[in-house]
């Protein structure tokens, strides 16, 4: 991404770093050419983390998950709860 001289002056001047740039135009709400992350958007990525979160703890207490495809149709799935050995 490339800034204008105003632009990294007011960025440096408010904290504001590269990677909020992108949040803010990849997960914001887009109005015109301006990209806004605020308070409604940031809540619901919040949400949408801890939901995240939640299905790993899950999947961590099976540890961990296998799933067998064969093209694109799940043949079968398994807890990986101990080593399994591949012959």
């Amino acid at each position: 991404m490339k800034y204008s001289k105003h632009a990294r002056k007011r960025k440096g001047q408010r904290g504001i770093q590269d990677w909020m740039v992108e949040l803010a135009q990849d997960r914001g709400k887009i109005d015109g050419d301006h990209a806004v992350m605020g308070r409604r958007e940031i809540m619901g990525l919040l949400a949408d983390v801890d939901r995240f979160r939640a299905g790993l703890l899950k999947v961590l207490d099976k540890g961990g998950i296998g799933v067998v495809t064969k093209g694109d149709t799940v043949i079968t799935t398994y807890n990986v709860n101990k080593r399994r050995r591949h012959d």
